[in-house]
């Protein structure tokens, strides 16, 4: 007779370490949700962002600081709005979360200046 305890492994299951360093099924709607609202706000900034600069062209940090911030908060909503797997909303006195806002405002802002970069690139050779 074999007893079964917590730290059995059966023959279907996956090895911890792999299973929490790698993301698993569970947070695959939640990162295209927030994939989804980076490029959703990265529009929406460069749509901003041409707007203010047409207006009032010496103001580009207004422009830029206005377009590269939609993506931001757009993203963090996002986040901070989705359940983790365990269904709990993240909490804004875990230091986890505070990495994630990191690692989402560094993926705004990357996209953002990529894409504005490529925008003034096309319409000047255009």
């Amino acid at each position: 007779m074999e007893i079964i305890g917590v730290d059995v492994e059966q023959p279907g299951d996956r090895p911890r370490i792999a299973y929490n360093f790698c993301l698993g099924e569970r947070h695959t709607m939640r990162i295209l949700l927030i994939l989804a609202s980076l490029i959703v706000g990265t529009i929406a900034g460069i749509y901003l962002f041409g707007m203010i600069w047409r207006t009032s062209a010496p103001e580009g940090s207004m422009a830029m600081f206005v377009g590269g911030g939609t993506p931001v908060v757009l993203g963090a909503l996002a986040f901070l709005g989705t359940k983790n797997a365990d269904g709990q909303r993240p909490s804004l006195g875990n230091v986890r979360t505070w990495f994630a806002l990191l690692g989402i405002v560094a993926a705004a802002a990357g996209l953002f200046v990529l894409l504005i970069v490529a925008l003034f690139l096309t319409v000047q050779r255009g």
